[in-house]
């Protein structure tokens, strides 16, 4: 069963590269906006005299809107993606009706919020606890919230990815099926894909940083700003554009894995 999620997922990336790229450049670019963000304000930050001119503010800010567009663009192709592969489709989908991308995408978006705050409430709730006490009680508060932030974002890690496909399917509140989800994260299997995922995630992240770091050496040399920001933008949108085809493959195989648990 893994092997053949596993395999489906690959050949889905590459059997709809191409139709698959306008996600690519698009978060690509979303990667560029915040890697020319985080260049100029890094370069200015290292500088003697750190000063901002209000035009690049603007410019910096029309910057964010469009990335933050944009990426609830994609967000919402993400549904898309993992409610047609539980519908066994192993075509991409149509990259149409953007209002309903962004409108997909920011359900998408608040869903995942609200999942995250959910199950990590508690341990913040112990931590400030432990910090407005004075005495000796406020470390065992502490201390027993950090054991239960642990098993809360294992929990959560387990449980987000279905609960996303869930929401694709069912909508919105496909998020909050506690019972039905957790049966099916509670399966060997499941376990098994979860780590192979990370695993996957991970090796391809190590892949990325090297690129990343390989580019970025020439600016260890040049102390100008503009190749700075050339060498983030550029850096930033290979990593984001890699990024999409990782997010595609990773979502695939647990909308795959939601389909046989059906």
């Amino acid at each position: 069963m893994i092997k053949e999620i596993l395999t489906d997922s690959f050949e889905y990336v590459r059997s709809n590269f191409k139709e698959l790229s306008l996600g690519s450049i698009l978060y690509g670019i979303v990667g560029a906006m915040i890697g020319a963000l985080n260049g100029y304000l890094s370069f200015k930050a290292s500088s003697y005299f750190f000063n901002i001119d209000s035009t690049v503010i603007i410019i910096f800010a029309i910057l964010i809107i469009v990335a933050i567009i944009v990426s609830l663009i994609v967000a919402g192709y993400f549904v898309r993606v993992m409610k047609s592969s539980v519908e066994n489709s192993d075509k991409a989908p149509d990259w149409d009706n953007f209002l309903d991308l962004i409108i997909k995408g920011l359900l998408f978006s608040i869903g995942s919020f609200i999942v995250a705050l959910i199950f990590m409430i508690v341990p913040i709730i112990l931590f400030i606890i432990g910090a407005l006490i004075i005495k000796g009680f406020g470390i065992v508060f502490i201390g027993v919230g950090i054991v239960l932030l642990i098993i809360s974002l294992i929990l959560l890690a387990l449980y987000q990815p279905l609960a996303q496909v869930n929401f694709s399917v069912k909508g919105f509140f496909g998020f909050f099926e506690f019972g039905e989800i957790f049966k099916m994260v509670f399966n060997l299997n499941y376990i098994i894909l979860w780590l192979l995922l990370i695993l996957i995630g991970v090796g391809v992240g190590i892949i990325i940083t090297i690129i990343v770091l390989a580019i970025h050496l020439p600016a260890f040399f040049v102390d100008n700003l503009n190749v700075y920001i050339f060498l983030n933008t550029l850096s930033s949108f290979i990593q984001y554009f890699i990024s999409f085809y990782l997010s595609v493959f990773i979502l695939r195989a647990y909308s795959l894995y939601y389909r046989n648990y059906l």
